[in-house]
């Protein structure tokens, strides 16, 4: 093992577990925080000459808080707040409390101060995760937050005030409290954990060595932190025996003894049987030397080993060359077609491999056809469409990850997958995919749209202040791009169209993966009833909880109230249950605009808090309004 290598795993011993309080601490969730350090790790193995060799830890906190929010950000957007069962997981207390009642009532203050901590702003609650669950630094929440340290200390003094009122305690009460909420262990244990996160950092550094070029090494370790636990512990264990990292005692059998794929740690005894026995095994003492027939029955014993090591290593370098060859064939990313503006020249886009990214799209367009297929049907839609669906979402996700805060976007999520240079070149590549290729004339008519919407949306954004509302900074965004796309498919041939839309899906929310739709979909919530009264009644509700407003000043929103119910008229059409979340574009337009008017008024006609007037401008909301049709 050279000294990268010997780096990397002293890494991975020094750091794994600190890496994993930091991970639970922003997620609480035991597979995104797995994801979040093992992609931490591949960073730092690609960035080994920027690693500390003396005190690591402060650098590579920075990389997994990073990591960890990016993951948050983009792996679950339909999720606001934490399931109860993933921010609640116990954990058995310090110390030992043999009350029964005592021990309940524990487990019950726990579960108030994570649902408290779920109800406070994002940044409060990532500046006490930081500090006070995975004990950094005020200094080092602010490197890893990219923020001043004031600021996370005020953060933290802002979330701790809050907490207090939610939980009727004094802050000091309240920071001692903390220290209760549990961090869990990984699901597999951390012997499991840790070798995982090491192999695949040395698979890095294995995938490399076989010959496979750095583009598509990057493509498949990508893809490696969104595999399972199980399915990674194999690779990484197949990569390390080829690469000779593995000694004799650490076999394959041993390591997939201690990974059920129940969760349950521990080998069977059959299990343990298998693993070799000797100085290096594990629970016994070094053999004695002492006599000829121990000497040489260790003797025999390390020959039989190095013989089966020696045809292990032989066998993984073969198929190590095989993987390189078809990685270089069929996974090596194809380039752009489209490297229109200043975006042009992100290295994201050069190095997508827009051919995978073409085909995972059309593979969960199909995917999401058939599960509303099969709802209307009244049938239940097979586990294998849904992992095929998932398995693919996370393949384009490669490319928003790299993308994530590089592309200017008022919205939430998928303001990248949805920016015309990310758009034209999924076009190119399904038309390039299907045999009905862009011709040079549309290559260079298209090429010239997207530097118009550059212009547009440069023009646009220069025109919005700091009172400008989110909201109507997402709309724009949304008609701009809504207007480039039926630009760009105007320039398609009949036959081209067929390939890239489904005539009966085009446009719909949820459905059409290439409709400006999709930058809104996941933070429009639909309000749902039978009349227009009972769905302004719960937006009521919404509004008067998300802008903490006393009853004098509740009151006061019925104008408003009124004012968006005539705005949105032409959107309450009766909608069949399986069909609500599948508005169409133009209507998408329409509840944008009754949610920025809606906003205007609010902002004119209301007393609020700092506070919430700042929490109301960078409000993200669209709100949909759907009469749902009874069946039958």
């Amino acid at each position: 093992m050279d000294a990268q290598q010997q780096h990397l795993e002293a890494l991975v011993r020094r750091c794994g577990r600190s890496a994993w309080t930091v991970a639970w601490s922003l997620l609480r969730d035991r597979d995104e925080a797995h994801d979040a350090v093992q992609q931490a790790f591949l960073v730092a193995a690609r960035k080994l000459d920027q690693l500390p060799h003396d005190d690591p830890w402060p650098w590579f906190a920075v990389v997994v808080a990073h990591e960890a929010r990016n993951l948050r950000r983009k792996r679950r957007p339909l999720t606001n707040s934490l399931p109860e069962t993933a921010a609640m997981s116990p954990r058995e207390p310090a110390v030992t409390i043999t009350d029964p009642s005592s021990a309940a009532e524990q487990r019950d203050d726990v579960r108030h101060l994570q649902r408290a901590l779920d109800r406070l702003p994002a940044d409060e609650r990532d500046a006490i995760a930081l500090t006070h669950l995975a004990g950094m630094t005020h200094a080092l929440a602010a490197e890893a937050l990219d923020v001043p340290r004031q600021t996370v200390s005020a953060r933290v003094q802002r979330g701790l005030g809050e907490l207090s009122r939610h939980l009727d305690r004094k802050p000091s009460a309240v920071s001692g409290a903390l220290a209760l909420v549990p961090i869990i262990p990984p699901t597999a244990g951390w012997d499991a954990a840790l070798s995982v996160w090491s192999q695949a950092a040395l698979a890095q550094t294995a995938v490399a060595a076989a010959g496979t070029s750095a583009a598509a090494a990057k493509t498949v370790l990508g893809g490696l932190s969104l595999m399972s636990s199980k399915t990674l512990l194999i690779l990484s264990v197949s990569a390390a025996i080829g690469m000779g990292f593995l000694g004799g005692h650490l076999t394959t059998t041993y390591l997939l003894a201690n990974h059920h794929p129940d969760g349950e740690s521990g080998a069977s005894k059959a299990d343990v049987a298998l693993a070799p026995q000797g100085a290096d095994a594990p629970g016994t003492g070094s053999p004695s030397l002492d006599t000829p027939h121990a000497r040489e029955g260790t003797m025999e014993r390390l020959h039989r080993e190095n013989a089966e090591l020696r045809r292990s290593l032989a066998e993984a370098t073969s198929a190590q060359r095989d993987l390189a060859a078809r990685l270089t064939k069929h996974i090596a990313p194809t380039g752009p077609t489209f490297t229109f503006g200043a975006l042009g020249s992100l290295p994201a886009i050069h190095e997508a491999n827009w051919r995978e990214m073409a085909q995972s799209s059309v593979v969960v367009s199909g995917g999401v056809h058939e599960i509303l297929r099969k709802k209307e049907a009244g049938e239940a839609v097979p586990k294998e469409v849904y992992l095929r669906l998932q398995e693919n979402v996370e393949r384009m996700r490669k490319y928003e990850y790299r993308t994530v805060g590089k592309m200017p976007t008022a919205a939430k999520h998928n303001g990248e997958i949805t920016h015309p240079i990310t758009v034209t070149n999924l076009f190119a590549a399904i038309l390039e995919e299907a045999n009905v290729p862009l011709s040079p004339e549309q290559v260079k008519r298209i090429a010239a749209l997207g530097l118009g919407f550059e212009r547009d949306f440069a023009s646009q954004r220069e025109r919005h202040g700091a009172d400008t509302p989110r909201v109507k900074r997402m709309l724009a965004e949304y008609r701009l791009k809504g207007r480039f796309t039926d630009d760009v498919v105007a320039l398609l041939t009949g036959e081209q169209q067929a390939a890239v839309f489904d005539p009966e899906t085009h446009g719909l929310a949820g459905l059409d993966m290439l409709s400006p739709t999709l930058m809104i979909l996941h933070t429009s919530p639909l309000l749902t009833g039978t009349s227009v009264d009972e769905i302004a009644g719960k937006l009521r509700g919404i509004l008067v909880k998300k802008l903490a407003l006393p009853a004098e000043e509740a009151q006061r929103l019925e104008g408003s109230l009124d004012g968006w119910k005539t705005d949105v008229r032409d959107l309450l059409e009766r909608v069949p249950a399986t069909r609500l979340r599948h508005f169409t574009y133009a209507q998408g337009i329409l509840a944008g605009e009754a949610s920025v008017r809606l906003t205007t008024r609010l902002l004119a006609e209301l007393k609020l808090s700092e506070e919430a007037r700042h929490a109301l401008l960078d409000d993200y909301a669209i709100y949909v309004p759907r009469i749902v049709a009874k069946a039958g």
